[in-house]
């Protein structure tokens, strides 16, 4: 059984992007946890709210065969969070299979993780990318590997898709 981690952000998560990716593993049969800096509610973008599973700092990444980063306008918090940065790092240093969606793309840029990798991300946030040394693309979703980025919302279920495929 293989064992999926998704990251969201404590407030302004994007729910499409969230909703897709889980659903997607789910019905795949995959276990899926969800790590924020909270386990109490966290709160979408459109008001809407999960409980996670997990506090980030209890993210053990052994455990999972695939870490998703998701993106939405509070995910800025993440951006140079040590713990996030190490969730990250430590996942690309396993082996995982990796995703981001949005702008969580920068959050993998900002681990050391897209240097020289082609990668996409959400259209404002492509000189953050860039300047981390990642190769932008201009695709919704870009595979490299077993990274898997996507541009935002209207790519959630390719992303997903790619990454259930790197899982198989």
């Amino acid at each position: 059984m293989k064992n999926v981690l998704l990251v969201i952000a404590p407030q302004g998560y994007q729910p499409l992007e969230f909703s897709t990716t889980l659903d997607a593993f789910k019905n795949a049969g995959y276990i899926t946890e969800i790590a924020s800096t909270t386990t109490d509610q966290a709160t979408a973008m459109d008001g809407s709210s999960v409980k996670p599973n997990l506090s980030i700092t209890d993210v053990h990444i052994p455990k999972y065969d695939c870490v998703v980063f998701i993106g939405g306008s509070g995910t800025t918090v993440y951006f140079n969070n040590a713990t996030i940065l190490s969730i990250a790092a430590t996942a690309y240093k396993l082996g995982k299979v990796i995703g981001a969606i949005c702008i969580a793309p920068i959050i993998l840029a900002n681990a050391g993780i897209l240097t020289s990798i082609e990668s996409t991300v959400f259209p404002g946030e492509v000189q953050a990318l860039t300047s981390k040394g990642a190769i932008f693309i201009n695709k919704p979703v870009v595979v490299s590997g077993k990274i898997v980025t996507a541009n935002g919302p209207t790519a959630a279920i390719r992303f997903s898709q790619e990454l259930i495929k790197l899982l198989k």
